[in-house]
């Protein structure tokens, strides 16, 4: 979010021909299509950080730990998003799912009437938010799972110019997951999330960074 708000106001945000958003990313760029930079700064520094969000006592009981239902509810009563502004930009906006069905990444394009759910759905992660979220065209979680950097996507599609913003810098390597050793006991009914869920945990463990990823992509 930091990162993005001092591109945003220097006025060359509008340069950008697309967008690419996982899970809270895609949140973040869906405020700034609707022209509301500081929605989710206020969500980060004073919703999440609410009990109703997180509980581990909840998860404990069979609940979930992150509760996304009270999130989204009271921000969309409560800040909104402003669904004109963000119909009238026609760049488009690839919000980054998993399908529960097949563990693969899906890219949707939501108009504002689907954005909350679709957001929602991107953010859903395995585990803490048990239950996943389901769409018309099927049942999602955390696009982070299965592509948490969809640059080859992006290329794909003919993207040739790509700018990657992330809340870390690119050499940042996350901890070994302590719930990772768990996702069989958890995943048990969502079985095709098995392997993606695994691919993530070793992804982490081997310490993968954003320069690693891009050797990847471009070797």
């Amino acid at each position: 979010m930091r990162c993005v708000g001092p591109f945003y106001g220097s006025g060359l945000f509008r340069l950008l021909t697309g967008f690419w958003g996982v899970s809270a990313g895609a949140s973040n760029l869906a405020a700034y299509l609707a022209k509301m930079p500081l929605r989710n700064k206020r969500i980060y520094l004073d919703y999440s950080l609410r009990k109703e969000f997180v509980s581990l006592s909840r998860f404990i009981r069979g609940g979930d730990m992150i509760d996304l239902d009270w999130m989204w509810e009271i921000t969309l009563k409560e800040l909104g998003i402003d669904k004109q502004t963000f119909d009238s930009d026609t760049r488009p906006f690839f919000l980054v799912v998993t399908n529960s069905a097949t563990g693969q990444p899906e890219y949707l394009t939501p108009d504002s009437e689907l954005l909350a759910e679709t957001m929602k759905a991107s953010s859903a992660l395995p585990i803490l938010y048990r239950n996943g979220v389901e769409l018309d065209n099927g049942h999602f979680v955390d696009g982070g799972v299965s592509d948490s950097i969809p640059i080859q996507e992006a290329i794909k599609r003919g993207a040739s110019k790509i700018m990657i913003i992330r809340s870390r810098d690119k050499s940042y390597k996350k901890s070994k997951p302590k719930l990772g050793v768990c996702y069989p006991l958890f995943l048990k009914k969502r079985q095709p999330l098995l392997p993606q869920c695994r691919r993530f945990m070793n992804a982490i463990i081997k310490r993968l960074s954003l320069s690693s990823i891009l050797q990847k992509v471009f070797r």
